[in-house]
């Protein structure tokens, strides 16, 4: 029987990464059935993170992007947090109050007027950079909105430009526990011959040593995106 992919992988692992993990040889002819295993353990993986988007991990551009992620901070100068991260560059901010837009200035000459310091999970304007390129008001600096309600709505490109080590191991490992899953349907865990007995292990909460490790590769990755849940 013909099998159907769900979709093709984004490769954050590969059916090698899982032949070594395992120390096996997986036969081509199961290659469709594989990319199913990565697309399913890269869906776990992106649901665990936290991205939403179809690049999932990886580097792309989002574009006009609207949310309440942008604050003044203690020393007036605009600091926003786009929900996918790591951000590698920004080509539009404007910040929207009730029906006013302002549009910021991003470069100076060959500077850019903003920074994204690391981790790269935010984007800092400074107070003493501002510039616009547009306005339905005028403001002379930040503080000016440091106490009014305001959106922000940015075009910026983030994500991975390579998958870390940790993720593609993680995803290697959640990918593998789909395999061995299909190995070994019933769950058998021993066998003894004289007098037949088989065993059947249970999972206390349903996840394997395999996921539990994954996991725990994955967890200081979770808060480089800003779609979590909860």
């Amino acid at each position: 029987m013909a099998i159907t992919n769900l979709r093709t992988p984004l490769y954050y692992a590969t059916e090698e990464d899982i032949e070594n993990l395992l120390l096996i040889d997986i036969n081509d002819s199961f290659s469709p059935q594989v990319d199913n295993w990565l697309v399913a353990a890269e869906d776990d993986v992106n649901k665990f993170l936290g991205y939403t988007t179809a690049s999932g991990v990886l580097n792309e551009q989002i574009t006009d992007e609207v949310s309440e992620s942008g604050t003044i901070d203690a020393n007036n100068d605009l600091v926003i947090y786009p929900r996918k991260r790591p951000v590698s560059s920004v080509s539009k901010i404007e910040l929207i109050s009730g029906s006013s837009t302002i549009s910021l200035s991003l470069t100076s000459g060959s500077e850019t007027r903003y920074n994204i310091p690391e981790p790269r999970n935010y984007i800092y304007y400074p107070e003493g950079e501002i510039s616009t390129t547009s306005a339905s008001i005028a403001i002379s600096g930040f503080r000016d909105i440091k106490y009014r309600k305001f959106l922000t709505r940015l075009t910026y490109v983030a994500g991975y430009e390579t998958v870390p080590g940790p993720i593609n191991m993680a995803t290697a490992m959640i990918a593998s526990d789909y395999a061995l899953r299909h190995e070994n349907k019933n769950g058998l865990s021993m066998i003894q011959q004289g007098r037949v007995t088989k065993e059947y292990f249970q999972r206390k909460d349903a996840d394997s040593d395999l996921r539990k490790d994954a996991m725990s590769l994955l967890r200081p990755y979770v808060r480089t995106s800003g779609w979590l849940m909860g």
